[in-house]
């Protein structure tokens, strides 16, 4: 490899080869990536692709009727089934499952205003509606046709 007048002086310790060190005209050059070309914009991860694959529909038969559902419906209903069935791990897992969605609807589930919370919103409303009269104006609109 030569070497131009600018570059510094090449130190013995750094041709040395061995595990973690390549030959010098292997490594990567400063400021290039190793992967030049990179993941292709617009390519999917595993969550994306399952989440598509288990959004398609699906034509499903109970019965005499059919019905247009997604795969996860299906794959929901026949885990159901199973466990009417008398299955006791899918039992045991549908018994699970409903506990954790309980538990994730009571910690999303809206919460109510206190009487204070109520005292102070009620306090804002009529400060809004004293500064609406202040400046000419009625609290609410009026339904304007737009022409």
């Amino acid at each position: 490899m030569k070497h131009h007048d600018s570059d510094p002086q090449p130190n013995p310790e750094d041709d040395r080869v061995g595990y973690g060190r390549p030959p010098r005209q292997h490594r990567f050059r400063k400021g290039q990536s190793g992967n030049p070309r990179g993941r292709p914009k617009g390519s999917l991860n595993v969550l994306d692709l399952l989440a598509i694959e288990l959004n398609r529909k699906l034509t499903l038969r109970e019965g005499d009727r059919t019905r247009v559902d997604s795969k996860l419906a299906a794959i929901i209903a026949r885990f159901v089934e199973s466990g009417l069935k008398g299955d006791p791990k899918v039992m045991m897992a549908l018994i699970r499952m409903s506990e954790l969605l309980a538990s994730y609807e009571a910690k999303v589930a809206p919460v109510a205003a206190t009487k204070t919370d109520q005292e102070i919103l009620a306090r804002w409303a009529e400060r809004q509606r004293q500064t609406a009269k202040a400046n000419g104006r009625k609290g609410r609109r009026k339904n304007r046709k737009a022409g």
